[in-house]
């Protein structure tokens, strides 16, 4: 039988045992939770309730969920790898069970276990989604199966909402995981829309280096800099797209990268600013005429209105079909030249270190994500994403916020 085990949030997990069956019973005599349980509306009584947690007791582990020192579920691994939960009526809707099922997962992983699995009724919309946001899939009738043998070889990440806090920085957690990759020498990149400028001063700050994917997937460097791949449009092209927001009096400020350079209209323009600040790195003022024949435009950003944003986003792309487009947040409109994505770079970074995109993991938390998420073999959305993201059939972690990715790094086990 395992010890007792701390969750975050305050939540412990203490080994079962018959203390608190008569608080347990009141839960269990809730029609609507025996419904979802065990597909019937028949509540149990005191002798059917000691029977269950005899079972559950000699087949496995189980434990009292505990919060602020009273219990409010009670959840159990089985030897099999079964994974059972229940939480009291007045706790559910609290992320509870999203810390029970992973402390299990992680339990699992400890014992050696290859797998777990729930059995959950197809009416039992909540407990689906909350397993299936874990990596679960059904197998057959009512049986969600998580594989804890995935093989993972690499791991990337976007940067702004994700590896990223609010106020731009790593936290210390992540920091660690990172590092506890890198020594097993698995290789962590990040991926994200900043140009190259906008994100080696992490390297300083959190004392460490990798290959990066900038400019949303036309530019990639290895981790001393040296740049693997580069496919940019032309600075003509970039001056067409700036004459027609121009042209069109849209609410938006238009931004030209290049490997080494950030061109505006304005330095003054109060959204160039936030984004300096953000970013921090000064731009320039200039035009795509300021550019050489042979510079290469990696990415441009139409800083937008975002009550704007849909129309500019539909006729932008109406007018320029050879190039991709993509938010990275609500009043962000990404370009790159067609054919450039977070998920084609991904590819080829693979490749480049002969790795299996089977074996990657990603994690993210926009629509500019997608792509780069759908390309990898285990893709996380981190809890902060868009609820239309997250309806999508994406596993999901905690937020940036939250120690997201360690988190989920932990529940694969590549780090302890």
């Amino acid at each position: 039988m395992s010890g007792q085990r701390m969750t975050e949030n305050g939540i412990t997990l203490i080994p079962y045992d018959n203390r608190y069956d008569e608080e347990a019973l009141k839960w269990y005599q809730d029609r609507e939770l025996c419904l979802m349980m065990d597909g019937k509306e028949t509540v149990y009584d005191r002798d059917r309730l000691s029977v269950m947690y005899a079972y559950l007791s000699a087949g496995g582990d189980c434990f009292w969920v505990m919060l602020d020192g009273r219990p409010a579920g009670d959840v159990t691994l089985m030897k099999n790898g079964e994974i059972s939960i229940v939480i009291a009526p007045e706790h559910q809707g609290k992320g509870i069970g999203r810390h029970c099922v992973r402390e299990m997962i992680l339990l699992a992983r400890e014992k050696g276990m290859s797998g777990v699995f729930a059995r959950i009724y197809d009416f039992n919309l909540k407990s689906r989604k909350l397993f299936m946001s874990f990596g679960f899939r059904k197998t057959e009738a009512e049986k969600y199966v998580l594989s804890l043998e995935e093989k993972c070889g690499i791991v990337f990440s976007d940067a702004d909402g994700t590896l990223l806090t609010e106020k731009k920085e790593i936290l210390p957690g992540t920091v660690d995981a990172i590092l506890q990759l890198q020594k097993k020498g698995i290789p962590f990149v990040i991926v994200s829309g900043r140009h190259p400028a906008a994100l080696v001063h992490l390297f300083d700050t959190y004392h460490f280096r990798c290959p990066l994917i900038c400019c949303g997937g036309g530019l990639i460097l290895d981790e001393n800099g040296a740049v693997l791949y580069e496919k940019g449009f032309a600075p003509e092209r970039a001056g067409d797209v700036a004459r027609f927001i121009e042209e069109k009096g849209f609410r938006c400020a238009w931004n030209i990268y290049t490997r080494d350079r950030w061109i505006v209209k304005d330095r003054n323009d109060a959204r160039v600013k936030t984004v300096e600040d953000i970013l921090r790195v000064r731009s320039e003022e200039g035009t795509a005429e300021d550019l050489g024949e042979n510079e290469a435009v990696d990415k441009m950003i139409l800083i937008c209105d975002p009550e704007q944003m849909p129309r500019i986003e539909k006729e932008t792309k109406q007018a320029f079909p050879d190039l991709f487009m993509a938010k990275s947040a609500g009043w962000i409109l990404e370009i790159m030249q067609g054919g450039v994505t977070k998920g084609e770079a991904v590819r080829l970074l693979c490749g480049r270190l002969n790795i299996p995109v089977e074996e990657s993991v990603a994690f993210g938390d926009h629509d500019n994500d997608l792509d780069m998420l759908k390309a990898c073999a285990v893709p996380f959305l981190m809890a902060n994403a868009p609820q239309g993201l997250k309806e999508r059939n994406f596993r999901i972690t905690d937020s940036n916020e939250e120690d997201g990715i360690r988190k989920a790094l932990l529940q694969l086990g590549l780090i302890v």
